[in-house]
């Protein structure tokens, strides 16, 4: 009786999952193929370094990069290559292999794929059979930052997958498979400079070595096919970029946003701050990033002793910050807090512990929230703008937390983690 009502329990769930799934295409994918919204740059950037790499300098160029969008076919649509390397385009030049008209549609089906694979590694790295994250596949599909994501058509669900590869690699003790994709990782968005930075502060070398081994190759491939000028035009960008004025609107959800909101005035982009105190914001900035890198490193445990759960807490703990963290981030950014989401719920279904806390982080970082209201950019109001920051923070320290409860807990004969059927 009670296999027959388990069959019944998945037939019914992986039902659900496929119709969500055709909804899902329907309402959602397929109309973000049709906008065609961030691929046509990525395409384009490509197109450049393969035929024109003389010309790669000039894609931090706004005007001039969407004019050659439009040679190419690409219609109707305005996007920016910045911040990103010139090494970002070596992962596209397969779809110069696609005809034009189709590669939005190519890119959604990449996007959606690789955003399942992300959820096969990390219920991989938890012991749960990779089939079973399909089933929380729709509760993924409707959160706020999957649907952002997809309309714009971004490049972070392929770093979600290379991020949910390291995850695996770190809880598992896999280090090179770790550092190989966190190298990956570098050299396209340079999303995960926050953990990249904490293994270096907590001296996992070997995890270290193998980033910058996998990272070398693409830097020098680069150097050689486009030369210095695309690399000095990035870093040229990226100096204006930390201190361009508009970090500090609503749309950014990080802590340099935050305490710059606060207390920077910008005449256009924030023209109602509680204070104009900018050493204020950004001794709080400092503060609050060197604290709980500080947290993060001492209570972490990646080394070869520590049992199979805490490198999973530890895991999940330094990646929990990695957006809020960085210097600017939007809304679909919080996709890359999926593995840290997913060993948490697992966790407190596992021990009953702190289950309303870890509700009301999920809630802060899926729930389609007002935050860019204009109401809420003004004074005071603008603390409840940043929804996103502050479930990110919450996840953080409620993984903090059981991490201490766990290494202050009797030690148990065993240190791996059963496989869950």
């Amino acid at each position: 009786m009670k296999d027959k009502i388990q069959s019944q329990s998945k037939l019914i769930l992986t039902l659900l999952t496929l119709v969500t799934l055709t909804l899902y295409a329907w309402r959602v994918l397929i109309p973000a193929a049709r906008a065609n919204y961030s691929l046509p740059v990525f395409y384009t950037a490509a197109f450049i370094q393969w035929h024109t790499p003389a010309e790669m300098l000039h894609l931090y160029d706004d005007s001039w990069l969407n004019d050659q969008m439009v040679n190419l076919g690409f219609t109707h649509t305005w996007d920016v290559y910045r911040p990103n390397p010139p090494t970002m385009t070596l992962f596209f030049l397969p779809f110069l292999a696609i005809p034009v008209q189709w590669t939005s549609f190519v890119w959604v089906g990449v996007n959606l794929l690789a955003l399942i694979g992300s959820l096969a590694l990390s219920a991989a790295a938890l012991g749960i059979p990779s089939h079973r994250s399909l089933w929380v596949l729709p509760l993924v599909l409707l959160s706020q930052p999957v649907l952002h994501h997809f309309a714009r058509g971004q490049l972070y669900f392929p770093v979600l997958l290379g991020l949910s590869l390291c995850f695996w690699g770190l809880a598992r003790r896999h280090e090179a498979w770790a550092g190989f994709a966190l190298g990956l990782i570098m050299v396209s968005k340079t999303a995960a400079a926050w953990l990249f930075l904490l293994l270096l502060v907590a001296r996992r070398w070997r995890v270290v070595g193998w980033a910058v081994a996998t990272a070398v190759p693409f830097i020098l491939i680069s150097l050689l096919w486009d030369g210095l000028s695309p690399w000095l035009a990035y870093l040229s960008m990226l100096s204006e970029r930390m201190s361009d004025p508009s970090r500090v609107v609503t749309a950014y959800q990080t802590i340099t946003s935050l305490f710059g909101h606060l207390f920077i005035l910008e005449p256009t982009w924030n023209p109602t701050p509680i204070f104009h105190l900018p050493w204020l914001a950004t001794t709080l900035t400092l503060l609050t990033f060197v604290g709980t890198l500080y947290l993060s490193w001492r209570y972490g445990r990646l080394d070869n002793g520590a049992a199979q759960e805490a490198r999973l807490l530890t895991t999940a703990l330094w990646c929990a910050l990695i957006v809020s963290n960085a210097p600017l981030a939007e809304d679909y950014h919080y996709v890359l807090l999926l593995p840290s989401l997913g060993t948490a719920v697992w966790w407190a279904a596992k021990t009953g512990h702190g289950k309303l806390p870890l509700l009301i982080a999920i809630l802060l970082l899926a729930l389609p929230l007002p935050f860019k209201h204009p109401l809420l950019a003004q004074s005071w109001l603008a603390l409840f703008a940043y929804p996103r920051v502050y479930g990110a923070y919450l996840l953080w320290g409620w993984l903090l937390w059981q991490l201490q409860r766990l290494q202050t807990a009797p030690q148990r004969p065993t240190d791996t983690l059963p496989t869950i059927h």
